[in-house]
């Protein structure tokens, strides 16, 4: 499955990352910022985009974004179901592989380094 960013960002660079996690948040930022601060040691190493939908309009969002430059984030409805959230993210990222996490998501570092190998050794 292709999306239209993922082609629009190909053109622009001649390139897109191959890998895209998508973080699914409708908690405190606590959670968010203890996820990111650990899945982006491991994204960077891995050339790994980071988009976040988050739900609602919380205070501390545009600090997050200002914490961490090179994650892309993304606002959606207050009410927006996880399942929505996903959408959201799923229709920004520009990866050819997509992973899913939540911003409580204690596997999501060891899903992510799992992939990461995956996908380079079927490179």
């Amino acid at each position: 499955m292709r999306f239209p960013h993922a082609d629009a960002r190909a053109q622009a660079t001649g390139e897109s990352p191959a890998l895209s996690l998508v973080v699914a948040s409708r908690g405190e930022p606590r959670a968010l910022r203890a996820l990111l601060g650990a899945l982006l040691p491991l994204a960077g190493e891995c050339g790994v985009e980071v988009v976040v939908a988050r739900g609602g309009a919380h205070p501390e969002t545009a600090g997050l974004a200002r914490e961490f430059p090179g994650v892309r984030f993304f606002a959606a409805p207050e009410d927006a179901t996880p399942q929505a959230l996903r959408f959201t993210g799923m229709a920004e990222a520009t990866g050819d592989v997509v992973m899913l996490a939540a911003d409580d998501d204690p596997s999501a570092p060891e899903r992510l380094l799992h992939l990461c190998r995956t996908y380079a050794a079927a490179e």
